[in-house]
């Protein structure tokens, strides 16, 4: 098992931005539970995938 390097997490967390926002509790469920459904080992991989599908459309409606 590889020793955890705080360092390295600090420089890899520096590269990234953060996107936060807040849901009511009833639609946290909703979109786990789609997330769930559709093969999605996590809410992050399906938020991105349903941003990347909506701009998507967006380009070819223009």
């Amino acid at each position: 098992m590889m020793a955890y390097d705080k360092n390295y997490t600090i420089e890899y967390l520096s590269k990234l931005k953060e996107i936060r926002f807040r849901v009511k509790p009833e639609e946290y469920e909703s979109f786990q539970q789609a997330a769930e459904r559709q093969g999605y080992k996590s809410m992050r991989q399906f938020f991105l995938a349903a941003i990347a599908e909506k701009i998507e459309r967006g380009a070819s409606e223009s």
